[in-house]
């Protein structure tokens, strides 16, 4: 079944593309919540699928769609590693966006 996401890549002059978020630092055992408000890129539109990418060493707990934010919960991460989870939204005027997110894993 083909993804109900397609990519896009703007050329060097496109300022379309957001920078990386960053949340804040977690430890190795917590549980934490984090989001991202999608509300600036939405125009009025609404989120009808989320999807998180989570790379190897995080474990993705559950996600939520809450209005115009998404919501995931993680656990794990290895101590001094920095992640970046990708989150792609399909909006009900058939737009797919995507952000990524850095998270730093820290067990000071």
């Amino acid at each position: 079944m083909p993804s109900p996401f397609q990519r896009h890549t703007p050329g060097p002059a496109s300022s379309s593309v957001p920078m990386n978020l960053r949340w804040p630092a977690k430890r190795p055992a917590e549980i934490l919540d984090y989001s991202v408000d999608w509300s600036a890129r939405l125009k009025g539109e609404a989120i009808r699928l989320s999807v998180f990418d989570v790379p190897p060493g995080l474990v993705k707990l559950s996600e939520t769609i809450e209005k115009r934010t998404t919501r995931l919960w993680l656990s794990g991460g290895t101590d001094g590693a920095c992640y970046t989870i990708s989150n792609r939204i399909r909006t009900d005027r058939g737009r797919s966006l995507e952000q990524s997110i850095d998270l730093a894993v820290v067990d000071d």
